[in-house]
């Protein structure tokens, strides 16, 4: 089986910033360490990305939006209610086009 999506909670407000963070790469280039993770994934054949977000933060991933197009996929956690639930969100989206899962 080829797995062609990935989804990356990032909904928890104390460490929704973290993956915005930048770093300086090897080849003196920065990048949000959340586009690092991105690039991997789209390098290893994931065709989308579902970036799990908290209510109201879509505009804090625009940037991500921008550079990566229609790859990423932002999912709103309208509550916190934890990591599992988080991957719940973006249970129906993960499903879609996979004949392999049924909701």
């Amino acid at each position: 089986m080829n797995f062609t999506k990935a989804i990356i909670p990032m909904a928890r407000a104390a460490h929704r910033d973290l993956p915005l963070q930048q770093i300086t790469t090897g080849d003196g280039r920065t990048k949000h360490v959340a586009a690092l993770h991105i690039e991997e994934l789209l390098e290893a054949g994931i065709e989308q990305v579902a970036l799990i977000t908290m209510p109201d933060a879509a505009a804090l991933f625009d940037e991500l939006v921008e550079q990566f197009g229609s790859s990423i996929v932002l999912i709103e956690q309208p509550e916190p209610r934890g990591f599992g639930h988080a991957v719940l969100c973006a249970e129906r989206w993960a499903a879609a086009s996979h004949s392999c899962c049924s909701l």
